[in-house]
Order: C-alpha cells, then structure tokens, then sequence
C-alpha cells in the first residue's frame, strides 16, 4: 500500500506539475501514528476536525483549508442562508494566496470538464 501511496503523489506531481491536496482528518494521524511520512507531508493539507482549531498531523506545519463543521458539529457558523445546515470550510490565507494554491482557469475548468464527460 506503502509504495502505491508513492506512485499515485508521484504521477500526480508528474502530470500536473504539483502535489495534490490530501483531505484528511482523525484516519490519517492514526496510520501516521506519530511518524512523518517525507512523501505525503508535501501534499497541501485539508484537514477535517471538528473542534475549536485543528490539530495537524505529524509533519505539517500549516493547512491549506480546514472543514471545521459539518453542519452540525464544530464551530459555528453550521449554516447557510438558502441551504441550512452544511460543512463549512476556512482558506488559511488571502483570496490573493487561494487564486495562487486553486490556479485554475476558466479556460482550464472547461477542458477538464468536457474531458471528464
């Protein structure tokens, strides 16, 4: 599993020149088990916890976006008007920092859509 892990980070950071975004949240620490892993800890981190601030796992510094509620649980606010209760993510940045980490075009948006048809 260890070496597929590897190959998949890999081909990806290949293919589209850049680490993908790992979503994560309690499962990862757990197979971390206190230890780094060099390789997926230069993935961006989208940690998903519940509470007050998140806890990152072993071998990241800072996250990229944090799910802090599932429209229930974890800090408010839970809903949204004209939807209610959902999960509610946080950008650990600038607007300027996410059109640099989400570069994608709207000319890129289209391609890969019409690829994915």
């Amino acid at each position: 599993m260890r070496r597929l892990k590897g190959e998949f980070v890999n081909l990806l950071e290949e293919e589209i020149g850049r680490y993908p975004v790992l979503y994560c949240g309690a499962w990862l620490k757990e197979q971390l088990n206190s230890r780094t892993d060099d390789l997926v800890s230069k993935c961006l981190l989208w940690i998903s916890q519940y509470g007050a601030r998140p806890v990152l796992p072993v071998g990241w510094k800072k996250y990229v976006l944090w799910q802090y509620t599932d429209g229930h649980g974890g800090p408010e606010p839970h809903m949204v008007a004209g939807i209610g209760p959902c999960d509610r993510n946080q950008f650990n940045g600038t607007i300027t920092q996410l059109r640099r980490v989400w570069p994608f075009s709207q000319q890129q948006r289209i391609a890969l859509s019409q690829r994915d048809r």
